[in-house]
């Protein structure tokens, strides 16, 4: 016997589960059918609203330093008595009494002019666009500096043959005569020539 309970010990958990979850939904039954249902009057909801209505309207009018309508200030809200027993239940979102009077309030919030910015903002943009006008002026002259180091170099490099042509005045086969400048024409062909795979 112990065995077979051992055997089928997940089927008899889930069955004795199944079966308290069932009780307890017949119990919860049981008990929302004792409570009288609660109706939701329409005319209630209706006069709820005007009362809200007539409110923000006297709170808008005590903002803005004005006297109450006349039609309102004459009529004072009726006192009822609320029965404990009809007292409806809250709404889990709000409802549209919520909406209507957050919608209200919004339009009775007055507009705010936009702000100006602070004036520290505008002095630090002011700094920024400096620096940064300082910054454009230095590289410009940066970039003029390295044209003139170039063209100076392109000048010094075009100089020396220039100089052993004026101041040698020999022919190129005079100078190849001399093996050190032979040796040193032969290596320029070999480095700035043509590969050798692409030579005749």
């Amino acid at each position: 016997m112990i065995e077979w309970i051992l055997e089928k010990l997940p089927v008899i958990i889930f069955v004795v589960i199944f079966i308290g979850q069932m009780v307890r939904g017949l119990m919860k039954a049981k008990d929302t059918e004792a409570e009288p249902p609660v109706r939701h009057n329409e005319l209630e909801e209706q006069r709820r609203t005007e009362e809200i209505q007539r409110e923000i309207r006297r709170k808008i009018a005590a903002r803005r330093g004005g006297a109450m309508p006349a039609g309102e200030a004459a009529e004072a809200p009726p006192v009822m008595r609320r029965d404990p027993t009809a007292i409806p239940l809250p709404e889990p979102l709000g409802g549209p009494l919520r909406k209507l009077f957050e919608e209200l309030e919004r339009r009775a919030e007055p507009v705010a002019a936009p702000v100006a910015p602070p004036p520290l903002a505008a002095e630090r943009r002011n700094e920024e666009l400096e620096r940064q006008q300082r910054l454009a002026e230095e590289l410009a002259a940066l970039k003029a500096r390295r044209a003139a180091q170039t063209a100076a170099a392109k000048a010094e490099a075009a100089a020396p043959g220039r100089r052993a042509a004026a101041a040698g005045g020999r022919s190129a086969v005079e100078e190849l005569k001399d093996p050190e400048r032979l040796r040193r024409a032969f290596l320029q062909r070999e480095i700035l020539g043509p590969p050798v795979s692409l030579r005749p």
